[in-house]
């Protein structure tokens, strides 16, 4: 019977709502800042093993103590807290799981996997939809293939989208914190090109790629973040490996004019003509979250491709927001992803102490059924 620790209303409301799907969840504890956002997430999840508490992540005390009282943490929020959240979780000898997205946070949590091991923490950043179960999606892809040596290529395409189409100034909606959007767009990322790892830039690289109505022709761009940690670990086992976001047509140019311009700057202040200095991407994040139109009728689109030779697996997941539940496709692929580890860690589905990596450490077919039970229906399809 366990208890868990859930940092953060936003996709925390997906990931409670998969958590009270299990029986042997005992109690869950939901912090937010916010009461209002509390409030819209207990109104929505109504179950008495369900608890509030309105507390900034900033007062480290109130969250050590309550990492105390918990099983397994899940830190929900902003990439920024996830690295001081690990260094709490390990002092109190208790298990962390984390949404990821910033890859220098993420290798300054594995740094620390010595000194979890020794305090019998288990520490799995990176759980989302990407990063996070395409980690996993592609391991189960792999196991597939069934080949030794080289795999000549892997591709992961990953989009949230408005369902209704594109929308506003640059055909995109907000489906989830402008912070992170920006960090995909602006973080240099890590791809495998022809056997070895290369940097690339973001944004780069369009391509066009065919979805079922009514979402049709999409493109696709290089983003940080969705690869996580799979460059160093498959090197040598994957000859191609690379991860791009998908959005409607229009959306990567219109970016990429932001970012040609410096509105997307984190390093050199401006001095507006009223003598006002800000920081560009500071500003550009206060204009998006204020003009992006918002939606929670969205989709999440993924595509994953394993080829060699003339072998070719496909794994594809079109999920919508649930009306019922009134849980966005964002809240459930995202959210029940990082749940379905969180109840590993806690039931003791996985053994391994210390901080590890996705595709090492989940078993693959037990993921894919709990996303199945939880209403995630991936399909996979092979031509041999």
């Amino acid at each position: 019977m366990h208890r868990y620790l859930v940092l953060g209303t936003n996709m925390g409301t997906g990931i409670a709502h998969a958590l009270l799907q299990q029986e042997d969840t005992i109690y869950i504890t939901l912090v937010d800042r916010s009461s209002t956002a509390l409030n819209t997430a207990v109104n929505r999840l109504l179950d008495w093993r369900l608890g509030a508490r309105v507390i900034d992540i900033k007062h480290t005390r109130q969250i050590a103590d309550l990492i105390e009282q918990h099983d397994v943490t899940i830190g929900a929020m902003s990439y920024e807290a996830n690295l001081a959240l690990t260094h709490a979780c390990i002092e109190a000898g208790k298990h962390f799981v984390d949404l990821g997205g910033n890859n220098t946070v993420v290798r300054k949590q594995l740094m620390l996997d010595q000194t979890a091991i020794g305090s019998g923490s288990k520490i799995v950043p990176d759980n989302g939809i990407a990063p996070g179960a395409a980690s996993v999606l592609v391991h189960r892809g792999l196991q597939i293939i069934d080949e030794e040596g080289e795999i000549d290529s892997v591709e992961i395409r990953v989009g949230g989208l408005a369902q209704s189409g594109p929308e506003g100034p640059l055909n995109y909606s907000q489906l989830f914190a402008i912070k992170g959007l920006t960090n995909e767009y602006i973080e240099p990322t890590l791809v495998i090109r022809d056997g070895r790892l290369q940097t690339v830039d973001t944004m780069e690289n369009v391509e066009s790629i065919d979805f079922p109505e009514p979402y049709g022709r999409l493109e696709a761009a290089y983003t940080s973040g969705g690869l996580s940690t799979m460059p160093e670990t498959l090197i040598g086992r994957v000859r191609n490996l690379d991860y791009k976001t998908l959005r409607y047509p229009g959306h990567w140019q219109k970016m990429q004019l932001l970012r040609d311009m410096g509105f997307l700057d984190e390093h050199h202040l401006i001095t507006t003509g009223h003598g006002q200095v800000v920081l560009p991407r500071d500003f550009t994040e206060a204009l998006l979250n204020a003009r992006l139109p918002k939606t929670r009728d969205d989709a999440l689109l993924l595509r994953i491709t394993v080829r060699h030779g003339e072998k070719l697996v496909t794994m594809q997941l079109i999920d919508v927001a649930d009306k019922e539940t009134g849980l966005t496709a964002m809240q459930r692929t995202t959210g029940f992803s990082a749940a379905i580890v969180a109840m590993m860690l806690a039931r003791g589905t996985i053994k391994q102490t210390g901080v590890m990596k996705l595709k090492e450490s989940i078993p693959t077919r037990r993921f894919i059924q709990e996303w199945s039970k939880l209403g995630l229906h991936l399909e996979i399809t092979r031509n041999f």
